[in-house]
């Protein structure tokens, strides 16, 4: 029998089948997410569309592994998750909706062993139904430039690439405007700012991919666990975060597969990387010298599009703080950074963020969906 990927987890063979059963499996997640562990799976139909996951996970990240998947079957900034089959194509692959899950430690006196459950519901297939990125451009004023340039990013891989109107009632094909490389995979560029004429400020950008390449290019964010990304073992040790109260055990990690940024509260640090694809490693970033320090950090939107924060910097001189919104979009090679209360940036603190500062005022505001055909012909 097949295992199963639901977004970013691998869940064991027979997980998805009408039928109950147990065994003992493996379980890991994807490239950008993965953790490593052991554990066992049922499930049990339980309507039309409609699948229930009970199991455990066991060994030494059974308590990460679980809150992750936890936060994805309750997450609010994924509209939809995709589930295949890992290798070979199953009758159940397709496109999902999560409502909600649960965990908890099979015994109290440790967290080797976690129970978790979820319910999911079927929407459709890459024959019924489409992916998309629904924009909503908006301008936004910063010191960092003025560029107009309003990028949305989509799997490199995915084909069938077409603007549709927000009233969804006109369609057109679409080409990339440039094709940049992220760790996991190549990412397509189009740029919301140049669609066709007609198709005003809030069009959908609607493809096909294969249910196999969503989620490597995807933004994303990761709590560290104050531990590097492998373990000794070669085991992935962070955990992907789909939550904005997700209670944080060490950093907070945003990427895009090009812009690593991590938010360091307990010494009050920013850190950046950028992915050297020539060499295939990340590099860091330097950052200009200034009294600007990280202050706090709040996870504001985990999605898969885009992933958005707030960020409060303190004046180490004097006490000052500063807000700003961070917003990390699949694809860029910057942060989209800008005063959410229109207030103007201190010139230290533009000094100190300009190396990872994207230089265009236009934010896309994509978000990923799923459009039935129907509305394409």
């Amino acid at each position: 029998m097949t295992d199963h990927r639901l977004y970013t987890a691998v869940l064991p063979s027979g997980t998805f089948k009408p039928t109950s059963g147990r065994q003992d499996v493996a379980k890991q997640l994807t490239k950008l997410a993965g953790l490593d562990g052991t554990g066992s799976v049922t499930a049990t139909g339980t309507q039309p569309g409609g699948y229930r996951v009970d199991g455990q996970y066991k060994g030494k990240y059974a308590e990460r592994a679980t809150t992750e998947l936890r936060e994805l079957l309750e997450a609010d900034a994924l509209e939809s998750v995709v589930l295949y089959g890992v290798g070979a194509p199953t009758p159940e692959d397709g496109y999902y909706t999560t409502e909600g899950g649960s965990t908890s430690r099979a015994a109290p006196q440790t967290p080797a062993v976690i129970n978790f459950d979820g319910d999911l519901s079927k929407e459709g297939t890459r024959r019924s139904h489409c992916r998309a990125i629904r924009t909503d451009a908006k301008q936004r004023s910063h010191p960092w430039g003025n560029d107009t340039t309003g990028y949305v990013g989509i799997p490199a891989t995915a084909s069938k690439v077409q603007w549709l109107t927000y009233i969804q009632d006109d369609t057109q094909s679409a080409t990339a405007d440039d094709t940049v490389s992220a760790e996991f995979g190549d990412v397509d560029r189009f740029d919301v700012e140049s669609a066709p004429s007609g198709f005003g400020d809030r069009p959908y950008l609607a493809y096909d991919v294969p249910y196999a390449e969503e989620g490597n290019t995807d933004a994303a964010v990761f709590d560290t666990h104050g531990d590097p990304r492998t373990d000794t073992d070669g085991d992935f040790a962070w955990t992907q975060v789909f939550k904005p109260d997700h209670n944080v055990q060490g950093d907070l990690l945003l990427s895009n597969g090009r812009l690593r940024v991590t938010l360091d509260e307990a010494s009050n640090t920013l850190t950046a990387e950028r992915w050297d694809d020539a060499n295939s490693q990340w590099a860091d970033v330097s950052l200009n010298a200034a009294d600007w320090q990280l202050f706090d950090a709040d996870l504001t939107h985990p999605g898969a599009a885009q992933v958005r924060a707030r960020l409060t910097f303190e004046n180490s001189t004097n006490g000052n703080l500063f807000d700003l919104a961070a917003v990390l979009h699949r694809g860029w090679e910057d942060l989209l950074l800008y005063s959410p209360d229109d207030l103007q940036v201190p010139s230290a603190l533009v000094t100190r963020l300009d190396p990872i500062a994207a230089a265009t005022v236009i934010d896309p505001q994509p978000e990923r969906t799923l459009l039935d055909r129907s509305v394409l012909r």
